[in-house]
């Protein structure tokens, strides 16, 4: 890994930039064009190209050393996980930007590699504390980028590109959030500890107990049940999903929150949640206007110019 001192980091995202200026073809006369450039470059297709690979590179580079140095196994997991993941997408966008002539930083910018360069001051539990607090805020942010990509993004390739990555950018922020949200007396916990704890707030006075589900919840005739507490070899993303559709109506929004940015509110929660399922008359009480929430009457009263209630409220 190149040292996070160097200054070329900095540089290659720069010379990225401008090497793509030169040849986008978006906003200049013909006769301005690079004409050494080749094929001609879309200039909001090339600043996503540029921001996702300076952001899957650090990704990779912090995720080695965390996979390395963190003091909690879990954070050493999604070090690894960051390594293989980012790496796969990384190396399909440079296939892309290849296609498209689009120039990609070599290394981190140099707002990374701050970013880099402070954490790796840190050690032991407080690296692994403010190294899963960033990986939360850097793939919230991550998934607002690829989310408009995937979106509004003119080019097909790139379009398809962001919207294949996105449910594995939701993966990794779910996991850092149960991580995270897992933490106990200043230390960082693992998902399952966070699933568990979930778990027991719902089960109430039957804390402890490992409750029930059915084995096939697709099948209304097969009444095999399976116990679905969490320990560190059993949990999944999946497994956290699953268990939000069963108590969609609870912890505020966030399980709401969870199912939607997934796109797995309809599936799960039909699958999980008989309520949602059947209602009290058979008919599904879930459809694809509850993936938006009603926006308040107040601001619709004071907005200038006016925006209209979202669909099916």
């Amino acid at each position: 890994m190149q040292s996070c001192n160097s200054n070329s980091s900095s540089d290659s995202v720069d010379k990225a930039d401008s090497t793509n200026d030169a040849r986008d073809t978006t906003s200049m006369m013909s006769s301005q064009k690079d004409s050494t450039s080749g094929v001609g470059v879309n200039d909001d297709v090339a600043d996503f190209a540029v921001k996702a690979a300076n952001g899957g590179l650090m990704e990779v580079q912090l995720g080695e050393y965390a996979a390395k140095n963190a003091s909690d196994k879990s954070v050493k997991d999604f070090g690894s996980m960051m390594v293989k993941d980012h790496t796969k997408a990384n190396d399909e966008l440079k296939g892309i930007a290849t296609t498209k002539n689009i120039a990609l930083p070599a290394q981190p910018g140099q707002d990374m590699t701050d970013k880099m360069t402070d954490l790796m001051k840190k050690k032991g539990k407080d690296f692994d504390k403010d190294y899963m607090n960033a990986m939360v805020k850097d793939h919230k942010e991550d998934i607002d980028l690829f989310k408009k990509a995937a979106d509004d993004s003119k080019d097909s390739d790139i379009k398809a590109f962001a919207g294949k990555t996105l449910p594995t950018l939701q993966k990794h922020l779910d996991a850092a959030e149960a991580i995270v949200k897992g933490a106990t007396g200043g230390q960082l916990g693992t998902a399952d500890v966070y699933y568990n704890k979930v778990l027991d707030r719902a089960l109430g006075a039957n804390a402890g107990m490992d409750p029930q589900c059915a084995a096939n919840p697709g099948d209304v005739n097969d009444l095999t049940t399976v116990g679905y507490r969490a320990t560190s070899a059993n949990i999944t993303i999946d497994m956290i999903l699953d268990e939000r559709a069963r108590e969609l109506l609870g912890e505020g929004n966030e399980r709401w929150y969870d199912l939607k940015r997934t796109g797995t509110l309809i599936s799960r929660g039909e699958k999980y949640n008989p309520w949602v399922a059947y209602g009290l008359n058979g008919t599904p009480l879930i459809d694809e206007h509850d993936y938006l929430r009603p926006l308040p009457q107040g601001m619709l009263d004071n907005s200038n110019p006016h925006i209209d209630q979202n669909p099916g409220y």
